[in-house]
């Protein structure tokens, strides 16, 4: 069986299995030591409210709902003629994993002649007519589509003492894809991101190069996928949901903090949140209220998660003070070291 590695991580001797192993178990151990925390035996401590206050609808509407537009795949589909229903099944899985709701696909073909005539125009002055049933669209397309091979030829190798090795031939497939996503706001139909994708994959065999269609073709499925999976992180983050403060807490000097985030909205324990409130001021050029965003301090959810809710203790004490009623958190997604 061929395995299509994206990236591979090789320790080259036992010391190196120690030094990647023996840190994650560590934290494995230590995670699993740690007793669940009762929060009922926490005291709760009113809180003054924030300068701009959610409405029961921003409340209850946690989730980012976005719309997946059919993937423009033109200039690769006659060398993958899946090439784009493949990305938009990979972009789904990614989105899910970070509490996206996918809505409405029925809307995708009248939303797409809205956005293009949108970029004929150079601007959004026409906003989106249509149900507002999503926060955001996507459009995504394919550029490069390529598979190789590339031989190796037997080797051997001798050591001063005499000692030889002997290396056969090998076969190592490669493939390569790139593309990008367009980002665009409802109702506005404003381009407010686009993310370029450039994906890879390879497996090798022995022997000779034999240059088979379907491994070749495998290779670049792989590397399409590998295209979308290596942006997860930029998607998450730009997708993440807000999770409004409802509640502070007080035990022996400990403060946590309830959110409206939870298992739904793909929040684990030990997930790391910032906090952010929004400030009012008056422009004064022109006289127009505007809002800033501004970033109090980070956090990391702690104990059991709720479908709908989670308990956050915030990273830096001197900031706790700062967190109001109505306050706003957005989970932070990092890559790890295998990442």
């Amino acid at each position: 069986m061929l395995t299509f590695v994206r990236r591979l991580l090789r320790p080259r001797t036992i010391n190196d299995l120690l030094r990647l192993w023996i840190p994650a178990l560590t934290v494995t151990l230590s995670a699993c030591a740690t007793a669940p925390i009762d929060f009922s035996s926490f005291r709760e401590v009113p809180m003054a409210e924030a300068d701009v206050m959610p409405s029961p609808s921003q409340v209850q509407s946690t989730r980012t709902r976005v719309i997946l537009l059919e993937m423009d795949d033109q200039a690769v589909r006659s060398r993958m003629s899946d090439a784009g229903a493949l990305k938009l099944r990979k972009l789904q899985e990614v989105l899910a994993e970070g509490g996206v709701e996918i809505v409405d696909r029925g809307l995708a073909n009248r939303l797409r002649e809205e956005i293009t005539l949108a970029e004929v125009r150079g601007d959004s002055q026409k906003p989106y007519s249509g149900p507002e049933v999503a926060n955001f669209a996507i459009r995504g397309f394919m550029s490069d589509i390529g598979a190789t091979s590339r031989y190796t030829p037997p080797s051997e190798y001798c050591d001063k003492n005499g000692k030889c090795r002997q290396t056969p031939p090998s076969c190592t497939f490669s493939g390569s894809a790139s593309g990008g996503l367009r980002i665009y706001e409802l109702p506005s139909l404003k381009l407010v991101n686009t993310l370029n994708l450039r994906g890879n994959a390879s497996t090798s065999t022995s022997g000779y190069c034999y240059n088979d269609p379907s491994v070749l073709a495998g290779v670049a499925r792989a590397a399409v996928e590998d295209a979308v999976y290596d942006s997860r992180f930029d998607l998450k983050n730009f997708f993440a949901s807000k999770g409004y403060v409802a509640e502070k807490r007080i035990k022996e000097g400990r403060v946590i903090f309830k959110i409206m985030l939870g298992r739904s909205q793909g929040i684990k324990t030990e997930d790391r949140v910032v906090f952010y409130t929004l400030r009012k001021k008056e422009n004064r050029l022109t006289r127009q209220v505007e809002f800033e965003e501004v970033m109090l301090t980070p956090g990391e959810v702690i104990g059991e998660v709720g479908d709908n809710f989670a308990w956050v203790q915030a990273g830096e004490s001197s900031k706790q003070d700062q967190i109001r009623l109505g306050d706003y958190v957005r989970a932070q997604y990092k890559r790890g070291f295998f990442d």
